[in-house]
């Protein structure tokens, strides 16, 4: 489980950040708000994550 966290958090910041410096922001120098929507997606992502390995 933890194993998804991190590979959904991984995945979903680099995406974030591609984007923030895609608009002009600074991407991976500031905690900006896309990457902290990242983090939060990424957690909630644990639900469906949690539900799958248990079957």
């Amino acid at each position: 489980m933890i194993g998804g966290l991190t590979v959904s958090t991984v995945v979903l910041t680099a995406i974030a950040a591609l984007v923030d410096s895609g608009i002009g922001t600074e991407g991976s120098l500031a905690y900006t708000p896309l990457i902290h929507a990242a983090g939060m997606v990424s957690v909630a992502l644990l639900i469906p994550w949690s539900m799958a390995i248990q079957r």
